[in-house]
């Protein structure tokens, strides 16, 4: 009789340990269930972010000046580039001054659109002086930093 007891023993000692690791795997699951729902959470935050994102890209995309690099400049020297920004920047003041005297919306534009073309110029005159579009976001992001302290941080409007 004592046999049958130290049997149902080791039974119960079975079904214990096992809702043992039921109960702590159930846990487990609990934990992993609160974890999936946070990552739920932030991966719904992090697609609205895209959306956002995603909707001014193309703007931001056609921000950044492409240099004149094409067929048409493979012979260009870098004083080339150098009197095509000379030429761009005359263009661009021509454009200030008419607008100025006019105050008209559509030479407005046109001064705006000179602007581009010197920004433009530039851009090719430093991709020729071998800058890629790396090194030139560098530049200019040391540019920024540098104008942001100088003149006790005055430069920038804050929060721009």
């Amino acid at each position: 009789m004592r046999k049958n007891h130290n049997k149902n023993n080791g039974a119960w000692a079975a079904v214990f340990s096992l809702t043992k690791e039921l109960y702590l795997l159930g846990k487990a699951v609990r934990v992993l269930g609160s974890w999936t729902a946070k990552i739920d959470r932030d991966i719904s935050e992090i697609k609205k972010s895209v959306k956002r994102t995603e909707k001014k890209k193309p703007l931001l995309l056609l921000a950044i000046p492409k240099p004149c690099d094409g067929e048409l400049y493979r012979n260009w020297t870098l004083d080339n580039y150098a009197k095509k920004v000379d030429e761009e920047h005359a263009e661009m003041f021509e454009a200030y001054v008419k607008w100025r005297a006019t105050g008209e919306e559509a030479d407005r534009h046109e001064f705006l659109r000179e602007c581009t073309d010197s920004i433009v110029a530039i851009t090719s005159f430093m991709n020729k002086a071998g800058a890629d579009i790396h090194e030139r976001q560098k530049v200019l992001c040391e540019v920024n930093n540098s104008n942001a302290t100088r003149d006790n941080g005055k430069r920038f409007k804050k929060g721009a």
